[in-house]
């Protein structure tokens, strides 16, 4: 039987079901699909079908299909982008935590020079030797 669905209030499908919850579930399985209401050949009637043709924008069901696939990829692509930013926010963290220990190592190898480096200035002094 064919069933007229409103989609997300503002969109009006043709579809071909056993059912009018059918109807309404074929469009609710796609991705990015809030609301769907089924109207049958009876309720075309009413005013309440008329009304709500008056806010909706009539549209195949393979462009609905075709919507919700680009809702999707959109969608898919935010998950991807996010995960790259975590990532890298990991990779930052990571490198700053070896910066901080490369730097504390630095630190540790210039107090170590400066000891050397004083100890082998004192055994100048018993040589009598001159400052360069």
């Amino acid at each position: 039987m064919k069933y007229f669905v409103q989609v997300n209030r503002h969109l009006m499908v043709s579809v071909e079901a056993e059912t009018a919850l059918r109807a309404e579930h074929i469009c609710l399985d796609l991705d990015g699909i809030q609301y769907s209401h089924a109207f049958d050949q009876e309720s075309w009637t009413t005013d309440t079908f008329r009304g709500a043709l008056l806010d909706c924008r009539t549209i195949s069901f393979e462009e609905l299909v075709a919507m919700s696939g680009t809702y999707t990829e959109a969608w898919q692509e935010v998950g991807k982008a996010k995960d790259a930013v975590t990532e890298t926010r990991h990779e930052v963290e990571r490198l700053e935590e070896l910066l901080k220990a490369a730097r504390e190592s630095h630190e540790a190898a210039q107090q170590t020079y400066c000891q050397k480096l004083a100890a082998a200035r004192a055994t100048k002094e018993p040589l009598h030797l001159e400052d360069e």
